[in-house]
């Protein structure tokens, strides 16, 4: 057995008159740890004496009757929900606008490029010179288009968005704290 159970045991009284003998022999030998240990007691004796105070008459029921109608979860407010929906709606509708424009500016014009798109025959060449010259034109426009200062406002838009959508989610979901 430790000296720390030793100690326990002597604080709680239940130490035997051979394990108080060998904590005494240990404490002899280390005066610092039996000043901490007279210490130990001395607050042990101090807090057996202390009166215990009995709560007064209806507390236990007044605490009962407030936990049973204390909300479990804190309702949200209408107006939270509302934005989120909202920006929920935004920041999908723009990450499809997004990614449709990166398909149209990048990715259709490397597929014009490849032989599947021109066909063996004469009415499939011309089909594909056309759809060719369509995504071309697409092309240009969106890159044209990506190059405007329009553009760099709708990302800013966009950041907004997500911003506020992160507020709100942080308002709606991180609990208040409250002193009373």
């Amino acid at each position: 057995m430790n000296v720390e159970e030793l100690m326990i045991q002597a604080l709680d009284g239940d130490i035997s008159p051979e394990d108080r003998a060998r904590l005494d022999i240990y404490l002899a030998e280390r005066p610092d740890e039996r000043a901490e240990f007279e210490r130990m007691l001395t607050v042990n004796a101090a807090l057996r004496s202390t009166p215990v105070i009995a709560p007064s008459d209806g507390f236990t029921e007044a605490v009962v009757a407030r936990v049973r109608t204390a909300p479990a979860i804190r309702p949200i407010k209408r107006r939270y929900v509302v934005a989120l929906v909202a920006t929920s709606w935004a920041l999908s509708a723009l990450v499809w606008a997004c990614a449709g424009i990166v398909l149209v500016s990048f990715v259709v014009p490397l597929l014009v490029q490849q032989p599947l798109f021109q066909p063996i025959s004469a009415l499939w060449r011309s089909a594909a010179t056309s759809l060719s010259d369509v995504f071309n034109v697409l092309a240009t426009t969106v890159r044209a288009f990506t190059t405007q200062p329009v553009v760099r406002l709708t990302m800013l838009a966009a950041i907004a968005i997500v911003a506020i959508w992160l507020g709100v989610l942080v308002k709606v979901l991180v609990p208040q704290r409250r002193l009373a």
